[in-house]
């Protein structure tokens, strides 16, 4: 991402799963999408409302709307459609005048630590709250708010460990007619999805055997034609080597230098760089003189004939705050509340419900 441009949308399935993210497992894409937004601020978009169903109708959210800070405050309403042209269904973000700031702000995604590592009796036994103030008004109970979230992150996060970077796996190319019936697999489901006739849902299952089948005689032919290439003269590192190819374990294969004039750009860094500086060429204002002039012009056209849709969208007010936060509650329904299931998502705070769990109890119990 360009450090140049401050209001950017990510959109798209990034097929990523972190409990920052609304799901109660953690995977590689999840991992990675939570550390990118936590260190460029980005703000998430989505509800709890799933965006895909599988086969076997499991909802899940995995299909993201990430944008800037900057951005946040314009965009508000986030609904997802019930289309059912895919297992994917497509959402809607409204946005308004970037210079309203009347609409409700979405949360920031909560820290990358996997809590399914915590040491949850060391969290247990550090965690030591103050005795509860004498509240007065409404800042007295959010400066206790603060408190007691500050006091648990920081157990949690003494009592987590950082999380270990993802294993790189080199997987081998499967040839083109195992590929057809994998494409073709996916084809039918896709329209099982749809339908739910049992007819194609027999026809899934057949080309599942059948895949499944033409997959372990291509890795076990792989298999014989790599030992009939080894014999008593064959050198160890070249057997090491084909071991290391069908074990998964091969080194990848680098990509090709990059050249943009005079400058090449050999290592991952350096290739990030000058793809960072070819956007920001792409991106440049309009108003740049080394702007292209053709592009400009086609841009301007299209303002012209479109200026009345790009007016600024009237302000929505503010909805007014519900207006039971000062009903009181008893030690009781704390208690209740806290024997929830234990796999509700994290909140804005990004403390898992576990956590709450564990932690010392009501200041009175039944």
């Amino acid at each position: 991402m360009s450090n140049n441009y401050t209001r950017n949308l990510f959109l798209g399935d990034f097929n990523a799963k972190h409990p920052a993210l609304g799901h109660d497992t953690t995977n590689r894409n999840g991992n990675a999408l939570a550390e990118i937004a936590n260190t460029h601020g980005l703000i998430l978009l989505n509800d709890d409302t799933p965006t895909y169903y599988s086969n076997q109708g499991t909802p899940g959210v995995l299909d993201l709307a990430l944008c800037s800070q900057l951005l946040s405050p314009s965009l508000f309403n986030f609904s997802v459609l019930q289309e059912l042209s895919s297992d994917h269904l497509p959402f809607l973000i409204n946005s308004i005048s970037p210079l309203s700031t009347s609409t409700p702000g979405p949360y920031k995604l909560a820290n990358t630590k996997n809590y399914n590592h915590t040491d949850w009796k060391a969290y247990t036994d550090a965690l030591s709250l103050p005795p509860d103030p004498p509240l007065q008004n409404t800042a007295d109970i959010d400066a206790l708010v603060e408190t007691l979230t500050l006091t648990i992150r920081t157990a949690l996060d003494n009592n987590t460990p950082d999380p270990k970077p993802p294993p790189t796996h080199t997987h081998c190319t499967l040839p083109g007619h195992i590929l057809a019936h994998i494409r073709n697999k996916n084809r039918l489901r896709k329209d099982y999805q749809r339908t739910r006739n049992p007819a194609t849902k027999r026809l899934i299952n057949r080309l599942t055997n059948d895949i499944k089948r033409l997959i372990q005689n291509h890795s076990a032919q792989r298999w014989e034609h790599a030992c009939n290439q080894i014999n008593d003269n064959t050198p160890p590192q070249i057997r090491w080597k084909i071991f290391k190819r069908l074990t998964g374990n091969a080194k990848k294969t680098p990509y090709p230098t990059l050249v943009s004039g005079n400058t090449f750009a050999r290592t991952d860094p350096e290739k990030a760089n000058l793809f960072n500086l070819t956007m920001d060429n792409i991106q440049r204002d309009l108003a740049d003189p080394n702007f292209n002039p053709h592009t400009k012009a086609l841009i301007d056209r299209v303002v012209a004939l479109n200026n009345n849709a790009l007016s600024p969208l009237p302000q929505i007010p503010p909805e007014p705050p519900p207006n039971n936060l000062t009903t009181p509650f008893t030690p009781l329904e704390v208690y209740q509340a806290l024997k929830l299931r234990k796999n509700t998502s994290p909140g804005t705070d990004g403390i898992p419900f576990k956590a709450l769990k564990l932690g010392p109890p009501p200041s009175s119990t039944p």
